[in-house]
């Protein structure tokens, strides 16, 4: 559901970041509780209350808890907020105070599957503003750069991994040679340094003595001498 989820910021301003994306997913959590508390919860609903969402945050119209809320409180059936953001536009005579009271009204003797209906034309009217949209060039490119920002730090992390690991147990190895030599003393640092220097150089030769042990042929030999 959430690789679904993420599928909606392509294209929109303000998501350029995976930390702008992660804040998005987790005010979106009111709205998915909402959606399986109507037992709504399916991808196509998701989808769409996603991207209306993303699509009011991305336009500057509401911050992500904003626009949540107001999805929320919609989909409870509280016009308020969305209808507030609606009233300004170009189509505002759509979302007036009687037509706010008129959906109200209708919600009461409808079912759950009417109020997603109903958010799906006032989320098509919002498209049509093209809000989400970048103003110039100059914006566009301001996105791009972003883009590539985050892109050189996902790099950048992933080629440091194994550094970091390798620093990790570096880490580990230094302070099990302070606990040793807190409980041995300089003598145990020594046995701790060789048995790291020694166990690659003797792994191949106990390797080989396990494999002759656990050889069947060997086992019924020794098994034969055993008898006699």
């Amino acid at each position: 559901e959430e690789e679904n989820i993420k599928g909606i910021f392509h294209g929109k301003k303000g998501f350029e970041r995976d930390l702008e994306k992660e804040e998005f997913l987790r005010h979106f959590t009111l709205v998915k509780g909402t959606l399986t508390e109507m037992n709504k919860l399916t991808e196509t609903n998701l989808e769409n209350t996603g991207n209306f969402m993303a699509e009011l945050v991305s336009s500057g119209q509401a911050s992500m808890q904003e626009a949540a809320a107001a999805i929320d409180d919609y989909l409870r059936e509280n016009g308020d907020m969305l209808y507030k953001i609606m009233v300004g536009k170009k189509v505002g005579w759509k979302y007036t105070q009687a037509a706010k009271d008129n959906f109200q009204k209708a919600v009461i003797h409808k079912d759950f599957g009417f109020r997603l209906t109903e958010l799906q034309k006032v989320a098509a009217d919002f498209h049509s503003f093209k809000l989400t949209e970048f103003a110039g060039e100059k914006e566009k490119i301001d996105s791009n750069m972003i883009k590539l920002e985050q892109s050189l730090m996902d790099v950048t992390t992933t080629g440091m991994q194994p550094v970091l690991e390798g620093a990790s147990r570096l880490i580990d190895w230094v302070q099990s040679l302070i606990n040793t030599y807190n409980k041995e003393g300089f003598t145990g640092i020594i046995s701790n340094i060789v048995s790291v220097i020694m166990d690659p150089i003797l792994q191949p030769f106990k390797n080989l003595i396990n494999m002759f042990v656990n050889n069947p042929v060997v086992q019924k030999i020794a098994y034969w001498l055993g008898k006699r």
